[in-house]
């Protein structure tokens, strides 16, 4: 995925949970210091949804914003059907009485739900580009917000859309721990690459976390582990999440596994929520990476969890694709993998993303991945990913080829776009169907 821009201009104090859809004050918009008067503008001209088509509005009644854009992360169609360029440019509002408005037909939009934020600019600021300065802010009018880094922070259900039912179940009561692992070396995986390098965007819980240095030396890294309150010290199988800390706060993944557990639907296990490192660089099919998670954080995780079998590696997004890369040159060491919307990235549907610094190391990866007859490991695999995503092109290739390759591959779609709530979605059911093909004795 290509870079995205910072979102500025949000309402502080917006509570996000993954685990449900979330609604706040319709208010939470306006500006400061227009009270009441600017809520009920807001109320009455707001973004609707009928059966038919999505009307986007921006309550601005005095036209003091200039420009005013709908901006979404999406790769969607142009109508003759043609593949729309990525990120798609973002959409015009026009000015009408209360603010500025945007209609789309719901008509051929293979989405349930969007999420989508306004941009605009606002005259008398020579700093910004044709002497405006630009923003992005979530829509005032509608209530519901989400968070991550590859979408905006407004999002809209459209019709057809269903969260998923175990949101609402019971779940095992769940207790973390944490566990340290030797670091990654910068010299070891990085190549120079500093954060920010990004084909992707998403820096935000990476920091530096294993490249911290202590007084002697490189300090270990922390590695949160959730495990099931009654089976902390039993032997259980153990899956290792890529982006481990965002999969948790936005893409439920602990919740998913406490609930299907509660169901009946999986077996105890843990979970081991990795942090990355310079993920962007360590995530592109980096050797020195693939070799210090196989040799040395999975065996420190082994050692200091008693764990039963071969573990189940998860990642999306690059996080995927580093997931691939791993068992794929460290055969053997993963009974499953998750790989969801993994950067696959291929010259026919992603020359667009040929700028990012380790296409040519990633894409060199894919090819061989492709040349080969037979595959190194056969682990089974899940892949998902969004229908409105532009990876979608190079996941259904992918999974198309693992299949010709003899794995046992499991997909499922959501029609979302490259984000952690489809990420959560897809959870179930890729997961219990993972779990069972990677671990048949824990059935």
């Amino acid at each position: 995925m290509t870079d995205l821009p910072e979102p500025l201009g949000a309402a502080d104090g917006v509570r996000v949970d993954a685990r449900a859809d979330v609604r706040v004050d319709a208010r939470a918009g306006a500006r400061e210091g227009e009270g009441d008067a600017a809520a009920s503008a807001t109320e009455d001209f707001r973004t609707t949804l009928t059966h038919h088509e999505i009307v986007f509005r921006c309550p601005d009644p005095q036209h003091e914003l200039v420009d005013v854009r709908l901006w979404y992360y999406l790769d969607l169609p142009l109508p003759d059907g043609r593949r729309g360029s990525q990120p798609p440019p973002p959409d015009h509002l026009q000015p009408v009485p209360g603010g500025w408005e945007l209609r789309w037909p719901l008509a051929g939009l293979d989405l349930d739900r969007l999420e989508y934020e306004f941009t605009a600019g606002r005259s008398g600021h020579p700093e910004g580009p044709d002497g405006r300065e630009r923003t992005m802010f979530p829509d005032p009018g509608n209530p519901l917000r989400v968070e991550g880094p590859f979408s905006g922070s407004s999002w809209l259900a459209l019709p057809g859309y269903q969260q998923p039912e175990w949101l609402a179940d019971e779940r095992w009561p769940m207790v973390s721990q944490v566990v340290s692992v030797p670091a990654l070396r910068s010299a070891e995986g990085a190549h120079g690459a500093e954060v920010g390098d990004s084909a992707e965007g998403v820096e935000s819980v990476e920091g530096v976390q294993g490249a911290d240095r202590a007084e002697g030396g490189v300090r270990p890294l922390d590695v949160e582990v959730w495990n099931p309150a009654w089976a902390v010290d039993q032997e259980l199988p153990l899956l290792i999440a890529h982006d481990g800390p965002e999969f948790h706060r936005l893409g439920a993944l602990t919740d998913a596994i406490a609930a299907f557990g509660a169901a009946g639907r999986l077996p105890a296990l843990r979970v081991a929520l990795l942090p990355p490192h310079r993920r962007t660089s360590t995530y592109a099919a980096d050797p020195a990476y693939a070799t210090w998670l196989v040799e040395q954080a999975v065996p420190a995780l082994r050692e200091a969890l008693p764990t039963r079998g071969r573990p189940i590696l998860a990642g999306p997004s690059l996080g995927g694709l580093a997931a691939l890369h791993a068992e794929w040159h460290h055969p053997g060491t993963f009974a499953g993998l998750l790989l969801l919307s993994g950067s696959f990235f291929m010259n026919e549907f992603d020359s667009h993303e040929s700028g990012f610094v380790h296409w040519a190391r990633l894409r060199g990866f894919i090819d061989e991945v492709y040349a080969v007859g037979l595959p190194p490991s056969r682990p089974a695999v899940a892949l998902g990913w969004g229908t409105a995503e532009e990876n979608r092109h190079n996941n259904l290739a992918m999974a198309a080829r693992l299949e010709q390759l003899g794995l046992s591959v499991g997909r499922a779609t959501r029609r979302d776009g490259h984000t952690f709530t489809c990420w959560r979605n897809l959870l179930d059911p890729l997961l219990p169907q993972l779990v069972a093909a990677a671990w048949p004795q824990e059935g």
